[in-house]
């Protein structure tokens, strides 16, 4: 009668690929003769099946090129891994289709999962966000997926310049903040991304004063005292600075 060997639990390839297992089998005698035993060894080796998914190294990735890029320019690199065997742990690339046709910019190495420039960028924008979705395939057609964000920039010509090259006005010291005061503007020659500005205060305003970063509106936000500024004949100088973006 022969000996069945059966497994108990759920088997997993990619945790445990090869089983080894010790046989007795024990005869009916009696001592003291018997009973006699005799032992085998069992080699068991797991065949793969495709259950697992490729998994990218990160969900989402990001990275930026100029619009002066040439074709062929890197942009960046993805990476999946399978942890299936043979075929079915092999991976190929390929950008997921898609009805935005920005997407035609780039193409993906099928094996290596380097991203590259497949055609001229567009140099009439100074900002441009690209999503891609890539896809991971293994070699039983399990596919798994990953975000890519690719930002086209242009240059950065020209630096903002403010409306005024001074802004003058008087404030009584008993005024309630917070209080806006006045809002400074300023005006930057390039266009879409590189044409935002921001504001901000530098120097000593003991934190009496504060400017709201999009808009430059200018407003107190502290009790003033008119004579902790009696060395400056009552006078508070704030400078602001834009920032580029």
């Amino acid at each position: 009668k022969g000996g069945v060997i059966r497994n108990l639990i759920k088997l997993d390839r990619e945790k445990t690929p090869d089983i080894n297992i010790i046989v007795q089998a024990v005869d009916g005698g009696e001592p003291p003769e018997g009973p006699h035993i005799a032992t085998a060894s069992v080699q068991i080796k797991l065949l793969d099946e495709n259950d697992n998914l490729p998994i990218f190294s990160q969900d989402e990735f990001e990275a930026n090129i100029k619009n002066n890029a040439v074709i062929g320019t890197m942009v960046t690199t993805v990476r999946a891994r399978d942890y299936d065997d043979g075929a079915f742990g092999s991976v190929n690339y390929d950008i997921a289709p898609t009805s935005d046709s920005t997407t035609s910019y780039f193409r993906i190495h099928q094996t290596t999962g380097q991203i590259t420039v497949s055609t001229a960028l567009p140099n009439d924008v100074d900002y441009l966000s690209v999503p891609l979705i890539v896809e991971a395939t293994d070699g039983g057609g399990l596919v798994g997926t990953c975000k890519v964000t690719i930002s086209i920039f242009g240059d950065n010509n020209y630096p903002p310049i403010f409306e005024q090259e001074e802004y003058t006005m008087s404030v009584n010291e008993n005024v309630l903040p917070p209080k806006v005061l006045l809002t400074v503007f300023a005006t930057d020659q390039d266009t879409a991304y590189f044409g935002e500005v921001f504001y901000e205060l530098i120097g000593n305003t003991n934190s009496k004063f504060a400017i709201d970063r999009s808009s430059g509106e200018l407003s107190v936000v502290r009790p003033l005292d008119f004579e902790t500024t009696m060395e400056c004949d009552g006078k508070l100088i704030i400078i602001i600075i834009i920032l580029y973006v």
